[in-house]
């Protein structure tokens, strides 16, 4: 094999920032290896630098367990950040951070991409911040699969077979997701299209429960579909914003769909934090959707977004109930649900419930026609609290089993 073009660093590159702010370091390659011990550090006084790994033109990247690389922020200032990326396979192993300043100043941004393959088991990441917003941290690649636990084949530094992709395309250890979640990062996982990847984001079965600290948003993003079958995603403590987003090229045809038709097959609770979902058409089919919370701050809004093509026939099926629910003393915010085309509920459920002094917030549902064949929709507070009200904004309204109802 030809291995022209390829960089090696295996010691310590310091850019002695601490005076500076956005001190930047790139390294380019046709195939770039940051070996065990090396390290990279841009950390500045006044903010986090920028370090660059790889571009358009490198076909692969590794990271050893062992390196380091720092774009901190030290007494004042935002995060740095830290993007790693390549063509055909990206293994990145190693400790990044890109923390914002012990002062004030947010957390920066970990970019890390390989468009045919990627694998970061055991990366550790830390975008976190002191007084601040805690920063972001990316996973991206072409069709990704979550699974509960990985399967990779291992690299071998002495025959370069680091630079090579395993067969089968990029698996995400959920355990990984769930580690990053629990040290405070933002995390987005995007599944991008190629001219010959649709974009997929698929679990069989994937379970995901963070033990972070103060409220995060974890967001899936896919070119085309997004599809989780069986599992949970919830944090044990905390608020978990999620949120999902299929079609994201803007083609036409992607969609979500999570359950796999046996009840409660997968779950959802952000604890009080954020979920919104869009897509061209929404499949929950044994799915539940819910936002339960015991503390007194309010809790943000479930939203199920679809942006349908008018001539389209998919609908968005809601096989399961989609709850927010809360607790103490304080407003409920509402579930918005929106359709172009139709919205159909089987054996399904739309509730919200209350048990504190404050008030419950709205339900409103949007769409061209919207079916409800078998199930009910719900907007109740057992508090001293009034419950809010079911709005409907559609064309065709058609109750075959079931109806609505509010009570105080």
């Amino acid at each position: 094999e030809n291995h022209s073009g390829i960089v090696l660093i295996s010691g310590t590159i310091n850019s002695l920032a601490s005076t500076k702010k956005n001190y930047k370091f790139q390294i380019l390659g046709n195939r770039i290896g940051l070996l065990e011990n090396s390290l990279l550090d841009v950390s500045g006084n006044k903010g986090g630098g920028e370090i660059i790994i790889g571009n358009r033109d490198t076909l692969a990247t590794y990271i050893d367990s062992k390196a380091f690389l720092k774009a901190d922020a030290v007494n004042t200032g935002d995060g740095g950040s830290i993007n790693v990326s390549a063509t055909k396979s990206t293994r990145a192993y190693g400790t990044f951070s890109a923390k914002g300043s012990l002062n004030n100043g947010n957390g920066g941004l970990i970019d890390i991409s390989g468009n045919n393959f990627l694998d970061v088991r055991d990366i550790n990441t830390d975008t976190t911040a002191n007084n601040g917003l805690n920063g972001d941290l990316l996973f991206k690649s072409n069709n990704i699969l979550l699974v509960s636990q990985g399967y990779f084949r291992n690299a071998e530094n002495d025959e370069f077979d680091f630079f090579q992709p395993s067969k089968g395309g990029t698996v995400l250890d959920a355990y990984t997701i769930e580690k990053q979640l629990s040290s405070g990062n933002n995390i987005t996982i995007a599944a991008d299209s190629t001219d010959s990847e649709l974009g997929n984001l698929k679990a069989d079965r994937v379970y995901i429960e963070p033990t972070n600290n103060s409220p995060i948003t974890l967001t899936f993003q896919a070119a085309n579909d997004i599809s989780f079958s069986k599992g949970y995603i919830q944090p044990i403590s905390n608020r978990l914003g999620v949120v999902l987003q299929a079609d994201t090229n803007g083609s036409g045809k992607g969609n979500i769909s999570l359950g796999n038709g046996i009840p409660y097959s997968f779950k959802i609770n952000t604890k009080g934090e954020k979920f919104s979902a869009s897509a061209i058409s929404i499949l929950l089919s044994g799915a539940e959707i819910m936002s339960s919370f015991s503390n007194a701050n309010d809790s943000e809004s479930i939203v199920l977004g679809v942006e349908n093509d008018s001539g389209s026939q998919n609908r968005d099926i809601i096989n399961k109930n989609i709850t927010n629910q809360e607790k103490l003393n304080y407003e409920v915010s509402g579930i918005d649900i929106s359709a172009k085309n139709d919205i159909l509920m089987q054996q399904s459920g739309i509730i919200k419930e209350n048990s504190s002094a404050a008030n419950s917030g709205d339900i409103k549902i949007n769409a061209d026609s919207f079916y409800i064949q078998v199930g009910g929709i719900e907007n109740n507070t057992s508090g001293s609290g009034d419950a809010g009200d079911i709005n409907f904004k559609v064309n065709f309204l058609s109750v075959k089993s079931g109806g609505t109802n509010c009570v105080t």
